[in-house]
């Protein structure tokens, strides 16, 4: 694993990276809420979480502005009607505390850690997996890793036993810059979990100043009922389609016992321990927390 000094230098040198996003082509409406109490939300789009079932289910109830790209003067014009709300989304970027302070609330999707890793690591497979281009310097090192691991098994495998793995193999090398990449280094949904996008957020008290609700995609419908109900919307349709289940390494598990392991690995603890933070501090009150 990296060493303490390099994950201190990651987080401080990492919270200057910001991958812009384009912000939405298409005019956003908003829908009137029963309270007026919430105006603009932002909404973190932790990749393999049903992130596409969750802007569906936005889109068709008219609540969905678009990526956030910096400070959004939408945003802030959203904000003076009152009675009005709209979500804002975050993805493959971290979140800035600055972009709280024009928000009213964030929402967060949610999963359980292991399921996340296995999703990803199928998701980006170069044999079989969903996601089909990606930049030259991406894909150089997505050949290393799938070489390394062919199969999501080998990969878990080789987190479990990390310390017992010779420190200087290449496919070690490849294991370690898959979970935790130095900034030269491209990203990827494997590395940008809980703890990219808000770990810091959450460990300064910067997301103890706003409220905050809790998606988990293993009880999506009944979560996104509990928020809209929580922050008093009127919802046109409870609908949140299925997206990104037809690619063929998407069936490709873990043995229950080596997810059980992984679940106790320490290279996941922080994510468990940010995943079960929120679900705790989340307003809306989901009730399962991470084995």
């Amino acid at each position: 694993m990296v060493s303490a000094a390099r994950r201190l230098v990651r987080s401080l040198v990492g919270a200057l990276v910001v991958l812009l996003l384009p912000a939405a082509h298409a005019e956003y409406s908003v829908i009137d809420t029963s309270s007026g109490v919430f105006s603009c939300v932002l909404w973190v789009h932790l990749g393999k979480a049903a992130g596409g079932s969750v802007r569906h289910f936005l889109q068709a109830n008219r609540m969905y502005a678009g990526r956030l790209n910096g400070f959004s003067q939408r945003c802030s014009k959203a904000r003076s009607a009152r009675g009005k709300l709209v979500f804002y989304e975050v993805h493959v970027t971290k979140v800035h505390a600055t972009w709280l302070r024009n928000m009213d609330a964030v929402v967060v999707s949610l999963r359980d850690p292991v399921a996340r890793l296995v999703s990803a690591f199928n998701w980006r497979h170069l044999d079989g997996g969903g996601y089909v281009s990606r930049p030259e310097n991406t894909l150089a090192l997505e050949r290393q890793l799938y070489r390394c691991y062919p199969h999501v098994e080998d990969f878990a495998q080789a987190i479990i036993h990390n310390a017992t793995l010779h420190p200087r193999s290449h496919c070690a090398r490849v294991m370690e810059n898959a979970l935790h990449p130095p900034e030269e280094l491209p990203k990827h949904h494997l590395s940008m979990g809980l703890d990219f996008y808000i770990g810091d957020l959450l460990r300064s008290g910067e997301l103890a100043k706003i409220p905050i609700y809790a998606l988990r995609s293993e009880n999506l419908a009944a979560d996104l009922v509990s928020m809209s109900t929580s922050l008093g919307l009127r919802l046109r349709t409870r609908e949140t389609g299925v997206t990104k289940s037809g690619y063929p390494r998407k069936h490709d598990a873990l043995s229950g016992q080596t997810a059980a392991l992984l679940r106790q690995s320490k290279a996941l603890q922080e994510e468990y321990d940010i995943y079960n933070a929120l679900l705790n501090i989340a307003i809306n009150k989901p009730q399962a927390r991470a084995p």
